[in-house]
């Protein structure tokens, strides 16, 4: 809601980097309720699993970002069995979108979570599972550094 109270109408993409159905629903009812307008979140979730009240017919819903291919080159798992090809389009859109994204940020118009750095590489796994379990990193980004 403080997100499209914000953006009003503005509001053209959404990335749901959550992706569960609440974030995903939330996101799309931050855009734009007239723009062409595009979501895409990082689990694969579908249309279906919108259950806004009132139906946006100008969203057009992403069939998945594989955010590996913005490297430009093709990804493959499942020990060669799987496939991801990439193209040069993907890579200069990401490009673009990123020389924006920094201006952005470095004029505080988007501003990041607060982040928490633990110092002790994995010898601080313990103490952000601790962290995790006891809610005292809410809305904060957990780091370890190596």
């Amino acid at each position: 809601e403080q997100i499209k109270k914000y953006g009003g109408d503005r509001i053209v993409y959404g990335f749901d980097t959550v992706s569960n159905e609440t974030s995903f629903n939330s996101t799309y009812d931050a855009l734009s309720d007239n723009e062409p307008s595009i979501i895409d979140n990082l689990l694969f979730l579908a249309k279906d699993s919108i259950k806004n009240v009132k139906p946006k017919d100008n969203v057009t819903f992403s069939e998945g970002t594989l955010v590996y291919l913005v490297l430009g080159e093709d990804s493959v798992f499942a020990k060669g069995t799987v496939v991801f090809k990439s193209n040069p389009s993907i890579k200069k859109d990401h490009l673009e979108f990123l020389k924006d994204l920094r201006k952005l940020v470095y004029n505080k118009q988007i501003k990041h979570a607060p982040i928490t750095v633990l110092p002790n590489g994995l010898d601080s796994v313990e103490e952000g599972l601790s962290l995790l379990r006891n809610d005292k990193v809410s809305f904060n980004k957990l780091t370890i550094a190596l």
